[in-house]
């Protein structure tokens, strides 16, 4: 197995077709095009920490079931578990990053500040997942070792949610 295509351990491991995968990527993303906007419009009414605290629980309780949904063989299914995960989990959060991190930091540290968290929030969590995610599949020859890995992950970002200000109603020119 190729470590530079980590996916290749989830196709190989489920021996389902990539274009499988790949279709409920497409249509995730193009059912995002509404569900971003919706989830941001939201975010403008609630609070950004509830709709992204929202997002993060989402994806934390559709670990399991997604990796049942892939399971399953079953080519909707498949899709299915693709599409959900990127409309509802992916699309709250994902609609979010550039209002909640900006609103964390003053005018003058605004645009340096969020950045870094950007930034580094890929390099030190994101970079690695899939490789995180690879190793556990090859090492326990199952999907439960990654849904628990992002369950821990989501509820760290539950707390890192839970301990952030609520960015709504601040003044931005200050």
């Amino acid at each position: 197995m190729s470590p530079e295509r980590p996916w290749r351990a989830t196709v190989e491991y489920l021996d389902l077709p990539r274009s499988w995968a790949l279709t409920g990527v497409l249509a995730g993303a193009g059912i995002e095009i509404l569900t971003q906007p919706f989830f941001a419009w939201l975010s403008d009414r609630v609070g950004r920490r509830p709709v992204y605290a929202f997002g993060t629980a989402f994806l934390v309780l559709y670990a399991f079931p997604f990796f049942w949904l892939l399971d399953s063989g079953n080519r909707v299914l498949v899709m299915a578990a693709v599409v959900i995960g990127l409309a509802i989990g992916h699309s709250a959060t994902g609609a979010l990053h550039g209002p909640l991190y900006s609103e964390q930091y003053p005018t003058r540290l605004r645009y340096s500040g969020s950045s870094l968290a950007y930034q580094m929030s890929s390099v030190v969590a994101g970079a690695p997942a899939a490789f995180v995610a690879t190793w556990l599949v090859q090492t326990t020859d199952s999907g439960k070792a990654v849904s628990i890995y992002v369950i821990v992950a989501g509820l760290i970002s539950l707390l890192c949610v839970w301990l952030m200000k609520e960015g709504r109603d601040i003044d931005m020119s200050k």
